[in-house]
């Protein structure tokens, strides 16, 4: 997780200036605040060098310390360090140190409640924890660029890694805009604010000789809004009448832990706003910056039916329009095969605010450009709930609903001029007749902008169903090619993991190999080269590739892999790229007409696809994944254990933690590595993250990328 949020803290922030941006009351309700000393704090225990003391020693008195002048009127504190929230998912250990609840807030039963904690703390019982290296207070410019923010250590990667997890688990259980949280050490403390697009991180202090200063933070924090503090005005709890509506129309979602009913405004243009109600989310963020999309099947109370509603942070870049937009314009020119558009639109004054901040003269270190861009809170309300389209019932109806989802790419095109830019195992679904959607159109572009509007920094899509010149170089151009390319690795990728062949014994090669690839270059991430070799000379797949019974699904494929190969070629011929025209199945490269080419359009493929559909397929080859299971992560407890070297629970960091660490930067050159990446999408500029064992290294080219981190499952994939 620390890799993942990489050059997103901005900091330091004086304390001052985090107060006046985010904690702003009124000078009478400031004077208002309990009497404290400035050696108040001084309370905390403290280790010594002959005797340290263990971070559970700290808990106890800082709560005492905080309710004893009462600093948060209208809260109380409580130590959740040994007590693992019953409601995170399934795997999760979730142990923030300290939580912060409302007073009604019941814990009697469960002290652990992260979708209630409005103040999350975390605590280090000496300074080797720090996470973050603040700056000298009179550094020149040129030194505040130069300085690692960021701690280089191993502890404070992993601690960032902590809090970056704990901020980014209240925000996927809680509907928020933003969280504060507390990182306190023995001597210092900071204060945080995490929104969709980073975190504010202040210049840390000394609380024990400056409690006044941690006084104020908190009793500032009491007297804010719930809206300032980052709970969502537009979402509200349900009322006993709700909650069985939501029961009885929405039990076929209904979630897997306890999870609240809630009920949502969402945008209804001139109409103002209607109500829907939520219970079970079918998506959640599993990010703490970026999109953060959310979905949920939701029982809309004005048109009183079920509909689906998607939550998202989108970038607010030039040349990209809403996706409520889009989808409006592509239901009304009745565009086959998508989720019909009802309402939404930006939630009304939900921004994030830390891109705002970058540029500040206390800014010290790299930054991001993910940091830069400033996100809008937006929701999407459309008529169609789908079901992944890996759960299919035979080989004929997957084909068949990928075909749908292509109909509706080449209706949007042609009917349009939208290109959707996105196809991958997440954004194709399945309706209960077995039916393809395309579904997720955040990152869709008008043709008629993608060679005249304003370029794009990076990659869109998702990096195993990207096309191998996108992943060889994020500064192209994303045209329609990329998009059909896609299609094929969609059918290849599905069809290999689900579906009887006579490659099985070799599949996870394979998926590490052509799908996963990527390598490090001095200014980003990059890969293609196995997708390169299979489409050339079929390396990994071989050229005996054959699925069960099954000659159109083979058949398919082979003609798929031969039109890329054709389209590659022609390409590395139009720019003088002889060499890269190499020797495999192909049609005439050297006399066809850029008109003559099957991926000119969507012509050749959909031929492709009709042949196939028409011939006799098998009847009960539903969906099995023959991947084999990875080894479960290690819970967040054994990480916290890992970290406490001196506590009850102490444990040495083990060499396997090391790539918590990205070794590739925008910083430094690094020498290409090839290694494999985990599914899903790329919204934001996509970065693999780096695995513990790489693959058979295979010669890169240098190739200018720019990229970002994205983990998760690919059928959940969320885009930037």
């Amino acid at each position: 997780m620390a890799a993942e949020v990489r050059h997103e803290w901005v900091g330091p922030m004086p304390v001052k200036d985090f107060f006046d941006n985010f904690l702003k009351i009124s000078a009478a309700r400031l004077r208002q605040m309990p009497k404290v000393s400035n050696g108040y704090f001084d309370a905390v225990p403290k280790g010594t060098p002959r005797k340290k003391i263990r971070e559970c020693d700290m808990y106890g008195p800082v709560i005492k310390l905080v309710e004893g002048k009462k600093l948060l009127p209208g809260f109380k504190m409580v130590n959740t360090s040994s007590t693992p929230d019953a409601n995170s998912v399934t795997g999760k250990q979730m142990k923030q140190d300290l939580a912060t609840y409302e007073d009604t807030v019941d814990t009697s039963i469960n002290l652990n409640q992260l979708d209630k904690d409005t103040l999350p703390w975390e605590l280090k019982p000496s300074s080797k924890g720090e996470p973050f290296s603040d700056p000298s207070e009179k550094a020149t410019p040129e030194e505040l660029a130069n300085h690692s923010f960021e701690t280089n250590t191993q502890d404070g990667a992993l601690i960032r890694g902590q809090i970056a997890i704990y901020l980014t688990e209240v925000g996927a259980r809680q509907h928020r805009t933003h969280t504060f949280l507390v990182f306190m050490t023995d001597t210092t403390v900071r204060f945080l604010r995490a929104d969709r697009t980073g975190i504010i991180v202040t210049r840390s202090f000394h609380y024990r000789s400056n409690s006044q200063i941690l006084a104020e933070f908190l009793w500032r924090f009491s007297q804010i809004s719930p809206a300032q503090r980052g709970l969502d005005p537009t979402v509200r709890l349900a009322t006993p009448a709700e909650e069985k509506v939501a029961r009885e129309k929405l039990s076929e979602w209904a979630p897997e832990k306890f999870r609240p009913v809630v009920v949502i405004k969402v945008c209804d243009g001139k109409n103002g706003f209607r109500e829907v109600i939520a219970w079970g989310s079918m998506s959640d963020a599993h990010s703490l910056t970026g999109r953060a999309t959310r979905g949920w099947p939701v029982f809309d109370l004005k048109a009183k039916n079920v509909a689906f509603l998607k939550d998202s942070w989108r970038s607010d870049l030039e040349h990209l329009d809403k996706e409520s937009s889009i989808l409006k314009e592509l239901t009304d020119a009745k565009v086959r095969n998508i989720p019909k558009y009802i309402c939404g639109d930006d939630v009304p004054g939900q921004i994030t605010r830390t891109q705002e901040f970058v540029g500040e003269a206390w800014k010290a270190g790299p930054t991001s450009e993910s940091a830069k861009v400033k996100r809008l809170h937006h929701h999407l309300l459309t008529d169609f709930v789908g079901h992944r389209i890996t759960k299919f019932k035979s080989s004929h109806e997957l084909m068949k609903a990928i075909y749908d989802a292509y109909l509706a790419h080449t209706d949007a095109f042609k009917i349009c001029g939208i290109l959707h830019r996105d196809i991958s195992i997440g954004n194709v679904l399945r309706s209960v007749e077995g039916n393809g959607i395309l579904n997720d159109w955040d990152m869709a572009r008008r043709v008629k902008d993608i060679h005249s509007g304003p370029r794009q920094p990076g990659r869109t899509g998702t990096w195993l169903f990207m096309s191998i010149k996108l992943l060889k170089d994020p500064t192209d151009l994303h045209v329609l090619q990329d998009d059909l390319e896609s299609f094929c690795y969609l059918v290849l990728y599905i069809a290999l993991r689900y579906l009887p062949h006579n490659k099985v014994s070799t599949l996870a090669d394979i998926m590490k190999n052509v799908f996963e690839n990527h390598y490090d270059l001095a200014d980003g991430v990059c890969g293609g080269l196995g997708k390169t070799s299979m489409v050339h000379d079929r390396r990994f797949i071989g050229r005996d590739l054959k699925f069960t019974d099954n000659a159109p699904l083979t058949n398919w494929i082979e003609v798929a892999l031969r039109i890329i190969k054709d389209w590659l070629d022609y390409r590395a011929q139009s720019s003088g790229q002889q060499q890269c025209a190499l020797p495999g199945p192909s049609f005439n490269t050297m006399t066809l007409k850029l008109e003559d080419r099957p991926m000119r359009d969507h012509g050749y493929l959909d031929l492709n696809f009709r042949t196939a559909l028409e011939k006799e397929w098998p009847k009960n080859d539903e969906a099995v994944d023959r991947l084999p299971k990875k080894k479960p992560k290690r819970t967040l407890e054994v990480e916290e254990a890992e970290a406490e070297e001196e506590s009850a629970r102490t444990k040495k960091f083990k060499s396997s933690t090391s790539h918590a660490i990205p070794s590739g930067s925008a910083q430094r050159p690094v020498q290409p590595q090839p290694s494999n990446i985990p599914s899903g999408s790329a919204q934001r500029p996509v970065q693999p993250p780096r695995p513990p064992q790489p693959p058979r290294p295979i010669q890169p080219l240098p190739r200018r990328a720019s990229t970002r981190r994205r983990r998760g499952d690919p059928e959940l994939s969320e885009t930037t």
